[in-house]
C-alpha cells in the first residue's frame, strides 16, 4: 500500500494522492513547489517564478526550470459577465 504524498496517510492513492487530499488540491488557490508536490495531471498554472504559462502537470518536475504549480481556476459559467 502506498503513502499519500501530501498527507502522508498509507492507502490505496491515485496519482499518488489520496481521494480527500485530491479534493482539497483541486481547490487550492496558494503557489505550491515543486519540491512539496507534483501536480496529478491535467493542465495546470506554472511558474519559474518569473513567468507564469499554463503547462500540461507532466512537464512539471522537480528537475525543471518550473519552481512552482497550482490548478487552474474554473472558467466562467456561461453568460457570466464583468458587468
Amino acid at each position: 500500500m502506498a503513502s499519500c504524498k501530501f498527507c502522508g496517510k498509507k492507502e490505496p492513492v491515485m496519482y499518488c494522492v489520496c481521494a480527500e487530499c485530491m479534493d482539497k488540491l483541486e481547490h487550492r488557490t496558494r503557489w505550491i513547489s515543486v519540491k512539496e508536490y507534483l501536480p496529478y495531471g491535467g493542465t495546470v498554472l506554472a511558474t519559474d517564478g518569473v513567468t507564469v504559462i499554463t503547462a500540461p502537470a507532466s512537464s512539471v518536475t522537480p528537475a525543471g526550470a518550473i519552481t512552482h504549480w497550482m490548478p487552474l481556476p474554473e472558467p466562467p459559467e456561461e453568460g457570466e459577465t464583468d458587468e
